[in-house]
């Protein structure tokens, strides 16, 4: 039998120090949301869930201990969707395990009242945390691949400027985005990021993070803050509005989900550089490197759907 050595009084301070992981490297006493397709501690079911289905969150106890409530089942997140079928749009699992959503980009299929779309949302306790705490310093991150990229350039006469749209967003509507990450790019007071805005347009692994120091006007209302965070097709982060002309709604790319995850820094007492430096690592070691888990993927042709 191993031996333990328990040191009493004594408290951490170097928060660089190497700590013993339990879940995932990432983990930190600020973890809010970990969602990851193919976790070693359990992966999501096979297929695709109908619309309101649960998404586990990795390290949902982290979060409980935050929040000081929860159960795993109250903070999950979920899964809903919309319309992806037929020539219109696809929701599947890539090869790897990935939620892909495909898109049709066809102005004569997608239109104010055809709207294919999927939305991965945060739970209401982390919505509650966020009003109650709107100066703390959060991280984002995604990690993912596009698989068309976005339809760029002049469409019609109608409709001829690229639209500003986000993959991932924090928002509590009217345009007040604390987050938006992907082709648009917003960012309230920056601690940093890594987005490319032209993202959406070229296929390949994707990863995109940002931390924002607080939100600049504070919600008015916890129900304010919108819970969609990650979007593929046509809704939410996205920009859909049912005014807009069709050729608004068919330039959205089609991508990739793999891994979400959501950190309140104040608490973690973390920087966005060091939280940063092992998200990357993570992400090259299992999408860019052989033998990671959604290294060599592979999914429908996105040329599949017009």
């Amino acid at each position: 039998m191993g031996r333990q050595l328990i040191i009493t009084g004594l408290k951490l301070t170097d928060l660089s120090a190497p700590k013993l992981v339990v879940t995932d490297p990432i983990e930190s006493a600020g973890s809010l949301l970990l969602l990851d397709a193919t976790h070693p501690t359990g992966a999501w079911p096979a297929g695709v869930g109908a619309s309101g289905s649960a998404l586990r969150n990795v390290l949902w106890e982290k979060a409980k201990a935050v929040y000081g409530a929860g159960t795993e089942a109250s903070l999950a997140a979920s899964l809903s969707h919309a319309g992806m079928s037929g020539a219109n749009g696809l929701l599947e699992r890539s090869s790897k395990g990935g939620l892909h959503g495909l898109v049709s980009q066809s102005a004569g299929l997608v239109s104010a009242v055809n709207t294919p779309y999927a939305r991965l949302s945060f739970g209401l306790e982390l919505r509650k945390w966020l009003f109650n705490h709107p100066d703390n310093d959060l991280y984002i991150s995604v990690w993912g691949r596009i698989t068309r990229g976005y339809k760029s350039g002049a469409i019609d006469g109608t409709y001829t400027n690229d639209a500003a749209s986000a993959l991932i967003e924090l928002n509590q509507g009217s345009g007040s985005q604390r987050f938006a990450l992907g082709q648009k790019g917003a960012l309230m007071n920056t601690l940093g990021s890594m987005n490319n805005n032209n993202s959406e347009k070229v296929t390949g692994p994707q990863f995109m993070n940002a931390a924002s120091g607080g939100w600049s006007a504070a919600p008015a209302t916890e129900p304010a803050i919108q819970t969609y965070q990650v979007c593929l097709g046509n809704v939410g982060a996205n920009n859909t509005y049912t005014s807009a002309p069709m050729t608004v709604k068919s330039r959205w790319p089609s991508w990739i989900v793999y891994r979400v995850y959501v950190e309140d820094l104040t608490v973690s007492g973390r920087t966005y550089q060091q939280v940063h430096d092992i998200d990357y690592a993570q992400y090259q070691k299992h999408v860019l490197t052989a033998g990671g888990r959604y290294y060599g993927d592979t999914f429908t042709d996105p040329a599949a759907l017009p």
